[in-house]
């Protein structure tokens, strides 16, 4: 939608600027000026947090549950719980932040990670479609 839009206003952006997901803060602010910028920001930032947490979260439970609780302290009280959840969420968070950071120094851009998810993703569709 936005890419399209950047393509029928003729927008000037090189393959770079849009490998490094530049297109739709351009379609913005050439279709509302400021205003655009700051809706799109506030956008990015609800979807990237929401996203986020509920992928902590995610993890926190499958770890903390399936994993410690069953396997490694069955007996294991709330506050136990609860400690060991906060110290997963920490720990994945922070691998999370320095895998970014490493992948954005190697140059990885949003088409090769889209490309990526494509190949890894791809091959689970069949047997899960078949399985239902």
């Amino acid at each position: 939608s936005l890419g399209i839009g950047a393509l029928a206003l003729d927008l000037p952006i090189t393959a770079t600027e849009a490998s490094r997901g530049l297109v739709p803060p351009a379609t913005a602010i050439a279709l509302m000026g400021k205003a655009g910028s700051i809706l799109l920001l506030t956008m990015l930032f609800m979807a990237v947090t929401s996203a986020g947490s509920s992928e902590l979260i995610a993890v926190s439970s499958l770890c903390t549950y399936d994993i410690y609780r069953t396997y490694i302290n069955p007996n294991a009280t709330g506050k136990q719980i609860l400690k060991v959840s906060r110290i997963i969420i920490l720990a994945f968070g922070c691998f999370m932040g320095l895998l970014a950071v490493i992948l954005n120094k190697a140059g990885v851009s949003l088409s090769w990670m889209y490309l990526a998810m494509g190949v890894l993703i791809g091959s689970a569709v069949l047997p899960i479609a078949f399985l239902l």
